[in-house]
């Protein structure tokens, strides 16, 4: 089996990464968050994520353009 991280070709992945693809999935379909709670959250956890200020500001643009303040797991998510 043959798991590529990019479309541009095979990368490595980490079980981390792979544990977390597994979480994901494992999501129960009516769960919902907020959106502003979740950008919350990313702030707080920026130094572990290694999220800088302009990718922050980025990903505020990007949820500003989200029509709802929920974010469901019944709905895909295109930016």
């Amino acid at each position: 089996m043959h798991i590529a991280t990019t479309p541009y070709g095979r990368r490595s992945m980490t079980l981390g990464q792979i544990s977390r693809q597994m979480t994901v999935k494992a999501v129960q379909p009516d769960s919902v968050a907020h959106k502003w709670h979740v950008f919350q959250d990313v702030r707080e956890a920026r130094e572990l994520l290694g999220a800088t200020d302009r990718s922050l500001a980025i990903l505020n643009a990007l949820m500003s353009f989200h029509p709802e303040t929920t974010l469901s797991s019944g709905g895909e998510l295109i930016v």
